[in-house]
């Protein structure tokens, strides 16, 4: 039974480290147990007073399902002490939860300094009191479930037999679905914390539609026995839901947690533990053809017909997470077609969406790209289909001597208007990430040295620059593209299989500076004024200033403050201000 060797297997690994703790730091684990039972308990009763203290004021006089004692009092009194005792133990539910965190810390550095271990990874002492704290809350948690069920036996033994019965039936549930279903055992693994939640929820929902049911047959029990037991079957459901999310949460972090706790365990990820087995699954794409067809007629249904065979061939991307496949499919016809597969990574479906973005629109703007053939989601994969020119990718001779090509394509390309307000209405451009703040940090870093001027006359012409970068025309820009990704066809013309993450900013922005840069600028903007009207040559000291303002905002972001303000006498010389007055 997979759920059930899954649960031992947690419990056991869960076990070891809770007598790890309890051998090195006793009291302090038993310290965050007894917390927590508190907190628990406190937080319960809490919540389950003010329910007592609306039956009191909406009936006439004392209840009789209240306690015989009760009555020799008034009800206003007994309304104010049990409101102020919800307070009361709502404030120790507060104190005793935030003393357990603080214990949790004082006992996983307790442990850590036991180890004798250097410092393993960035956040560790964070990470091993949240894995103290969620291991000892853990077994306070099944302390109070196990009390739960006892009391439901106590009071109301049917109650506590449909509570056991629905555990148990939704763990053959489980069974059953890993057993019968392929993907069973991996949804479940996947989602469990979204299953979880289901479970419980409609955990909940059975026990109160069982106690309606007892009710209405005429065996129910009394009416504050039913309220305590549905208050704290819910109680029940949402401390097993949180159990779950703990259990998930410290199976993830298990390395780091056996290299913090345990002498002899080192932190290390191995090839099979840092690629999960659908990314092992996704390499053996050419030896399942089955699988490519489907993929290939769920992107794009004309391509594929009933006798279609298809072969594949992995090719390197250059880029992580994102997987290429070339694939030749041929047809009853014996016609072949040729295609690239390009498979962006779960963690990338935003790069997938925005090269998607700028494929769709700009299918007639000369952009020099694959041909997009199709596309489709694939298991949590973004899947894009291109069409394959017999192109092959460049090498890096070739890929440095078409550079200023690549650029000079670029800029050429006149952009549909739609798309360019819509990327301005989510990313700021270069003008407005240029703000008073950036002047404000570097006055801080330089005052009183030599480059405070510099940075004072930056701010005093920071409204200048920023008008003179919004007056020119945005050109398209592609970063984080590698030879592997771009294609050189047999007239010498190239295209581009990568564009997850293009930008647009004003002309010159992100063009390399360098030894001799001004030359090469000047050829990618003559060339690309003969292909679009809205370029001038006038403003090519102003495409200067955008290179220097990029180069800047790039220095500032990466803290390297003295490398950005020495960029502030090219940025100002530039500007149509200083240029008259040097005229």
């Amino acid at each position: 039974m997979w759920f059930y060797r899954l649960c031992w297997r947690q419990f056991h690994w869960s076990s070891s480290v809770l007598k790890k703790f309890i051998s090195i730091v006793p009291l302090p684990t038993l310290a965050v147990i007894l917390l927590t039972l508190l907190s628990q308990g406190a937080k319960l009763l809490a919540f389950f007073l003010p329910l007592k203290v609306i039956i009191l004021i909406g009936s006439t006089g004392i209840p009789r399902y209240f306690p015989s004692s009760w009555a020799a009092y008034e009800k206003e009194p007994l309304v104010l002490a049990l409101s102020a005792a919800s307070i009361f133990f709502f404030l120790i539910h507060f104190i005793s939860e935030n003393m357990a965190s603080k214990v949790s810390e004082v006992g996983s550095s307790r442990i850590i300094a036991q180890t004798r271990k250097l410092p393993i990874f960035t956040k560790q002492n964070e990470l091993s009191s949240e894995a103290y704290h969620r291991l000892s809350s853990s077994l306070a948690t099944v302390v109070m479930a196990f009390s739960l069920l006892v009391v439901f036996g106590a009071i109301y033994p049917r109650f506590l037999m449909a509570v056991v019965g629905y555990f148990l039936f939704i763990t053959l549930i489980i069974t059953v679905v890993v057993m019968t279903f392929d993907g069973g055992k991996a949804f479940i693994e996947n989602k469990s914390e979204e299953f979880s939640g289901f479970i419980f929820g409609g955990g909940f929902l059975f026990v109160f539609s069982f106690m309606v049911m007892d009710f209405l047959l005429g065996d129910g029990p009394g009416f504050m026995q039913a309220i305590i037991c549905l208050l704290l079957s819910r109680q029940l459901f949402n401390k097993s839901q949180r159990l779950v999310k703990d259990a998930c949460w410290l199976n993830e972090k298990k390395l780091q947690i056996n290299a913090i706790f345990f002498s002899r365990h080192k932190f290390f990820r191995s090839v099979e533990e840092r690629g999960n087995k659908k990314h092992q699954d996704l390499l053996r794409l050419p030896e399942r053809p089955d699988i490519l067809l489907h993929m290939l007629k769920k992107c794009s249904p004309d391509i594929v017909g009933d006798e279609s065979s298809v072969l594949c061939s992995w090719q390197q991307s250059g880029i992580k997470n994102i997987h290429l496949f070339s694939v030749k499919l041929a047809s009853q016809a014996s016609i072949s077609r040729s295609y690239y597969l390009k498979i962006y990574d779960s963690r990338l479906k935003k790069q997938a969406a925005h090269e998607m973005e700028l494929l769709t629109c700009c299918y007639d703007n000369k952009l020099p790209a694959l041909s997009l053939a199709g596309e489709c989601q694939w298991e949590g994969y973004s899947v894009h289909l291109f069409h394959g020119s017999g192109a092959e990718a460049v090498s890096r001779q070739d890929f440095n001597r078409l550079a200023l090509d690549r650029v000079t394509t670029y800029w050429s390309i006149s952009l549909p208007k739609k798309l360019i307000s819509r990327y301005r209405k989510a990313h700021p451009l270069l003008p407005q990430r240029l703000d008073s703040s950036t002047i404000k940090w570097l006055s801080i870093v330089f005052n009183n040295t030599e480059h405070a001027e510099s940075v004072a006359l930056l701010g005093s012409l920071l409204e200048e620059i920023k008008e003179s970068l919004s007056s020119l025309p945005v050109v398209l820009i592609n970063p984080g593209v590698c030879p592997e990704m771009v294609f050189l066809k047999a007239d010498d013309n190239f295209e581009v299989g990568h564009w997850g993450r293009w930008q647009l900013e004003p002309v010159g922005a992100g063009f390399g500076i360098r030894k001799g840069w001004i030359k090469d600028l000047r050829y990618v903007f003559d060339r690309a004024c003969e292909h679009r009207s809205d370029f001038y040559p006038s403003m090519f000291p102003l495409v200067r200033l955008s290179a220097y303002c990029h180069l800047f905002e790039q220095q500032f972001n990466q803290q390297r403050y003295a490398d950005a303000v020495a960029l502030i006498p090219e940025m100002i010389a530039c500007l149509p201000s200083q240029q008259s007055l040097s005229a």
